[in-house]
This record gives structure tokens, sequence and C-alpha cells, in this order.
């Protein structure tokens, strides 16, 4: 995609290099959505219809995806959501990592700790083993506490992601 003059603008998403890019590179305020498309600011995003995903701060939910019992669900006055979550303090904090990667194809250990009053060592110690194939096939470095992901490694952005995942997530 860059040899035909696309632009990485975060996430697995490129645009073409001549239009202007409404984000910042790698400046750790962009937040990929659901879709996994790259916004400026993290904000509600709401899915409307059979099988559409949402998430609303923390909380992330799936509606029905067979449309007789969505129907049934939104005449009996429900929303016809049919999966919900709410992330875990754990979960959150591997949610931020994985928004770092994505959005910065960087994650900055010492930002993190700033933001969350957490080691970030300790917080990791069992997943970042998991990131030791792909930082020895190049595609990612550590730059002192910055893990910068390769020009190769940034298409691999979610399988780097899911080494931050508790191992039990991951089975």
């Amino acid at each position: 995609l860059r040899a035909a003059g696309y632009e990485p603008i975060g996430g697995d998403h490129y645009q073409r290099g001549d239009l202007p890019n409404p984000h910042g590179p790698g400046d750790g305020q962009r937040h990929c959505d659901l879709a996994g498309v790259p916004r400026r600011d993290r904000s509600d995003f709401i899915g409307l219809g059979l099988s559409a995903c949402s998430q609303i701060g923390e909380v992330f939910y799936r509606l029905e995806d067979e449309l007789g019992e969505w129907r049934k669900r939104l005449q009996a006055g429900h929303m016809g959501v049919s999966a919900g979550l709410i992330l875990s303090e754990d979960e959150r904090l591997v949610a931020e990592v994985a928004q770092s990667i994505a959005c910065d194809h960087a994650l900055d250990a010492a930002a993190f700790e700033w933001r969350n009053d957490e080691p970030f060592e300790e917080c990791f110690a069992g997943q970042l083993p998991a990131l030791s194939p792909m930082l020895a096939r190049g595609w990612a470095h550590w730059d002192a506490r910055v893990l910068r992901l390769a020009e190769e490694g940034r298409l691999l952005w979610r399988m780097m992601a899911a080494c931050f995942r508790p191992a039990a997530a991951i089975a």
C-alpha cells in the first residue's frame, strides 16, 4: 500500500497520501473504534440493527443477530442486546495497551505508568514474553521503554496487542 502512495493512519487503515491526515502521527492521542477506524477522540460508538456492536464508556454490547428474536426483544421493551461486557480494571489496562499499539504503532511504558499509576512491567510480567517471537523477527523493537512496531510489523498489530491479554483469555 505504501508503494502505491497510501499512508497508515492507525490500526490497519490507510489513506491516500495526497489527502490531509486528520490525526497526528504517533502522538498518543488517537483511538480506534469497534470497527477499527482511527479517530482523534475516544467517544461512544453506537451500532444500530441486527448484530451491531456498540461501546459506551467501558461497556461493550452486541445486539441480537436473528431478526425474529431481535423483534421480540424490542417489542418487549428491551434494546435487543444479546451479549454485553463491562471491562474490569485489568481489561481496561489491556484495552489501553491495544489502543496504543493499534493507533500509534507504539507503546510507551512510562506514559502508561503515568496515566495509570501502575508499574508497566509488573502489570504485564506474564504477557511480555509472548512478544519475544515478534521481536526476534524484527516486527517490533524496544527503544528504551517504548515498544515500536516496524513497518512490516504494523499490519500485525492485532497479534502484538493480543500478547498483552491474560493467558486464560487467549486459550
